[in-house]
Formats: structure tokens, C-alpha cells, sequence
């Protein structure tokens, strides 16, 4: 009895340094399983688990080589892993299948080519964290073959609980290196980027002068020219450089995540080739994000075409969008994001993957694994700094020969009167004059309000009546289509009882309209003292 106790206290001791190992899985799984192997007669045993970021993993041990004729075993033990985990999981039982015609097992039965299979769940503490399937090809396991393998599910399941703790905590460890690194890079390309701004509004300045007393001469023209070109694709490239890291951004509209879906399936069905296989799932009623939702589609069709590249043209591209709630329950699965509501986009293929040293550098700033010959796109930084633009958060896993996996988690806001995510105070701005209302609207962003921008009173009821929680309207008086007494009126109509500030640019325009029966909270005019503007925002909300 001594000498058993004995040797399991070394397994045990085993099994927790292994957990250390870089390969830790394949090294003490191997070792697991040949005793479990050689305690139940089994020609093979595999092993498989989900890890907390969900990613499916097996292993297996096959001296003779019996398992080689399977080449889509990984895909078929994944297919059923849910199913075996909740029949394992009540009560903790084996299941033992010894028919290829079963409805649930079958055909992983035939696949392995195995007479008898038992599955044995992982149990650590009331709950499974995955299980081991032992097989035998030309016989069916005895009752006395299965009576030493009780101890081993009991091993398999500290392992694996182990385990999942030891990688969520590597897992958490490197993307905060990574978010650290990305940010620091962000501040060190945004002062950068900002100086040279600078720079280039002096020689903006200059080549305006030059272009103005060069009229008549065509050959110091055409070099200004030369030079304001120039000038101008450096000013994209240090706005590039300037949005990368940065937590700010123009959120313009409201989007709706499955108008953005749509219009890139129309792109990829139109320009891909029929040899990629395009599966798109969207939830039935997504929540709306706060943002633009041009940027928002050239992250996702950007994603698109290199997961094209990487499976050269041939392969499965999922694309999938729904909601998703954190709260205290699902917290550790994403460390990164707050509590709250958010839209994931998913962006999957089966392409040839990416290594994990270049995984690590994926979104630095001009950083790329396409070779010089090959079209560059969007760049993954400008991806991020969208992204990050957003509020929300980007993550990348990938394995060699076993795909990529974009999830994208940006803030949403729900179709209520009542709740909306952010919490941060709404301010809707509806004025035709473009120039005046971005330039309120930065100033506004730049204060951590959120912002919505519209040029019409059509556009302002919409968006009321798509119950978006707007806490303070700013309407013109002058523009197109509804006024903005006319906007105001209608909104009043419909019970609304938001703070509005209504700006004019006539001084007394105020007198000729009974303002006061519309409940506006305030009269601003044209052109805005902005100090007034933002203390008369401050009061009302």
C-alpha cells in the first residue's frame, strides 16, 4: 500500500512541474497517458481540453502508430467535445461506446477505426476540464480493464485544471506586455507624428506664398506642386502615426453592425473567388456601435482580404458578429475589456497561420510578413489605432497550419430609452455646417463627451427614434429639409424631454418665435463663444 501511495505521490509530483514546461501539455499529457494506456489494455489514448481563451487541445499516445490514417481527428475531436463534456459531466461517469452506429459517437467511432471506445472525464472539484478517450481496435474494454483508470481521471483532472490557471495567467502576462509595448510606441509615434505637423503646416504655409508669386512660371509651379504633393502624403502618413494608441477619435454616427456585414459580404462575394467559402453569422438584433463606420469597414474588409492572402484563395473565412456582455461571471475570459456591453466581430480562417515571434509584433507600426512583391494593405497598426479609437480592444490567436483569429470588442450601445453603454454623456449636434460642427465636436470629444453629428432634422428624428439615450441636442436653426424649430417641435411630439441648446445666427431671432413652448434650455448664437458653449453644457447635464 506504501509503495502505491508512494508512486502516486511522484505522478502527482510530476505532473505539477511539468505544468512549467514550455511544452507542458504534450510532455505530461504523453506521460499520463501511456499509464492510462497500460492500465486499461487500451491500444490508444488521446486527451482533450478547451483552455479558458477556448481554444481546443489534444493529445495522444499511439505506439502503434494507429491513428495515422486519420488526418481530420483534431476537427472531429473538437466537433464533439461539447456533447462528451456534458455526458461525462452528470455525475462525473465514463461513457463506454462499442458501436459505430451510434447517433452521437458513431462516426468518430469509424473514423478511429477502434471495436470499443470509453471516454473518462478530467473531474477537478465537481467539474470537468475535459476528458481522455481510450480505445481498443479489435476488442471491447472489460469491466477489470476499466477498474485501474479511477486514479488517472482524478490526475487528468488536476493536470488539466492546472493548467487552464497557469496559461490564462501566461495568456494575461503577454498581452499586457504587448498593450504596454503598443502604448508606448503610440506615445513615442504620436510626438513624433506631432512635430512634424507642425513642420508641415510651415511648409503648407510657405508653398501657399509660393505657389501665389510662381503664377506666371510654369517650372517653379510644377516644382511646388512637387512639393505640396509631398507635403500632403507626409501629412496622411503622421495622421496615421497620430491615431495609433490614440484613445480618441471622430465618432461620428451611429452604426449598425449588420448594415457593415452586409455591405462587406456584397465586397467579397463581388472580388473574391468562389474558392473561398464565406460563412457569416450575425446575431438577430445586434446593438449599435458609436463610431465611423467607414473606418469600422476598412478594418473588417482589411481583415478579409489577408485572411484571403493567407489561405491563398482557397479555404473557409467566418466572419461572425454578435453581443457580448462582461459582467462578474465572464470577467477572466476578457481581461482587458470593462464590464459592460460590446459588439464581437470575429474574423476566422484556415489559412496557413502566423508564428507565434511574429504574433508578438503583429500590430507594430509598419510591421508586415507580406514580402516586397506582394499588395500591402491597411496596416494591422492603423488597425489597432482604429480600434483603440473606438474604445474597444483587438486580439489575434494563431497557430501554424491551423488558422487565424481576429476578435474585435468595441462598446455598443442598446436600443433603449433607458440604458446605453457607455455611460458617458451623449451630446447629439445636428448643423449643416460641416467645418463648425467637427470643430465643436472635437472639442467636445476631446472632453470625454460622446458625440453624434447629422446635418438635417430628419436625420436627428431618426436617430430619437431608434431609442438611442441622447442626454443634450445641439440644433441649428438654418438647415435643410426640417428647421430647427420645426425638429425641435417634432421632437417635443414624441415626449422627449432632453436638454436642447438651439443655435441661431441671427440676434433677434430669439423674439420672434415663442422658444419658450418648446422647452429649449438655451439660445446660443453664431459664431460660438466656445467657453459659453461648454459651461451652458456643463450646467445642463
Amino acid at each position: 500500500m506504501k509503495n502505491q501511495l508512494n508512486i502516486e505521490l511522484e505522478r502527482l509530483e510530476n505532473l505539477i512541474t511539468g505544468l512549467f514546461e514550455p511544452d507542458a501539455f504534450e510532455k505530461v499529457s504523453g506521460s499520463l497517458l501511456a499509464d492510462v494506456a497500460d492500465a486499461s489494455g487500451a491500444d490508444f489514448a488521446l486527451l482533450c481540453t478547451k483552455t479558458s481563451q477556448g481554444e481546443f487541445l489534444t493529445a495522444h499516445y499511439d505506439p502503434e502508430n494507429l491513428l495515422n490514417h486519420t488526418p481530420h481527428l483534431h476537427q472531429e475531436l473538437e466537433r464533439c467535445y461539447d456533447t462528451v463534456i456534458h455526458a461525462t459531466s452528470s455525475g462525473g461517469e465514463k461513457v463506454i461506446v462499442n458501436s459505430s452506429v451510434h447517433p452521437d459517437y458513431g462516426y468518430l467511432h469509424a473514423v478511429l477505426g477502434a471495436e470499443s471506445l470509453t471516454f473518462i472525464p478530467a473531474i477537478f472539484g465537481s467539474i470537468s476540464y475535459g476528458y481522455m478517450l481510450i480505445g481498443k481496435s479489435a476488442a471491447e474494454f472489460s469491466p477489470e480493464n476499466l477498474t485501474g483508470v479511477e486514479g488517472h481521471r482524478s490526475l487528468a483532472g488536476i493536470f488539466l485544471r492546472s493548467l487552464q490557471g497557469v496559461q490564462h495567467n501566461r495568456y494575461i502576462e503577454n498581452r499586457l506586455a504587448q498593450k504596454q509595448k503598443l502604448e508606448t510606441i503610440g506615445k513615442i509615434a504620436g510626438g513624433i507624428a506631432h512635430d512634424i505637423s507642425n513642420i508641415l503646416s510651415s511648409i503648407f504655409g510657405s508653398v501657399a506664398i509660393l505657389k501665389r508669386k510662381a503664377k506666371e512660371q510654369e517650372d517653379i509651379l510644377r516644382l511646388v506642386t512637387t512639393i505640396e504633393r509631398g507635403a500632403v502624403r507626409a501629412k496622411d502618413l503622421t495622421k496615421n502615426l497620430l491615431s495609433y494608441g490614440k484613445s480618441g477619435g471622430k465618432l461620428k454616427e451611429i452604426v449598425h453592425p449588420e448594415f457593415l456585414i452586409e455591405e462587406i459580404s456584397r465586397m467579397i462575394s463581388d472580388s473574391f473567388p468562389a474558392t473561398v467559402d464565406l460563412r457569416i453569422s450575425v446575431e438577430e438584433k445586434p446593438d449599435l456601435i458609436h463610431g465611423n463606420s467607414t473606418q469600422l469597414f476598412q478594418v473588417l474588409l482589411n481583415l478579409c482580404i489577408n485572411a484571403r492572402e493567407a489561405m491563398a484563395d482557397q479555404g473557409i473565412l467566418e466572419l461572425e458578429v454578435k453581443n457580448l456582455t462582461v459582467n462578474g461571471t465572464n470577467a477572466f475570459r476578457y481581461p482587458f475589456l470593462t464590464e459592460g456591453r460590446y459588439i464581437h466581430f470575429s474574423i476566422a480562417d484556415t489559412g496557413k497561420g502566423i508564428n507565434e515571434q511574429d504574433l508578438s509584433k503583429i500590430f507594430d507600426p509598419f510591421f508586415s510578413t507580406k514580402g516586397e512583391e506582394e499588395n500591402s494593405g491597411l496596416g494591422l497598426y492603423i488597425v489597432y489605432g482604429i480600434i483603440k479609437g473606438h474604445n474597444g480592444h483587438i486580439e489575434v490567436r494563431s497557430k501554424i497550419n491551423h488558422g487565424t483569429r481576429f476578435n474585435i470588442y468595441i462598446p455598443s450601445i442598446i436600443k433603449s430609452a433607458k440604458h446605453s453603454v457607455p455611460s458617458v454623456p451623449i451630446i447629439l449636434i445636428a448643423d449643416d455646417e460641416e467645418d463648425l460642427c467637427d470643430l465643436l465636436g472635437e472639442l467636445l470629444e476631446s472632453l470625454d463627451y460622446y458625440v453624434l453629428k447629422v446635418k438635417s432634422g430628419e436625420e436627428v428624428l431618426r436617430i430619437m427614434k431608434d431609442e438611442i439615450k441622447v442626454d443634450l441636442l445641439i440644433i441649428d436653426f438654418n438647415m435643410p429639409g426640417l428647421n430647427g424649430i420645426d425638429t425641435i417641435s417634432q421632437v417635443r411630439q414624441i415626449n422627449y424631454s432632453v436638454p436642447i441648446i438651439f443655435s441661431t445666427g441671427s440676434t433677434g431671432f430669439s423674439y420672434k418665435i415663442p422658444v419658450e413652448n418648446l422647452n429649449i434650455s438655451s439660445i446660443i448664437h453664431k459664431p460660438y463663444d466656445f467657453e459659453t458653449m461648454l459651461a451652458t453644457i456643463k450646467e445642463l447635464l
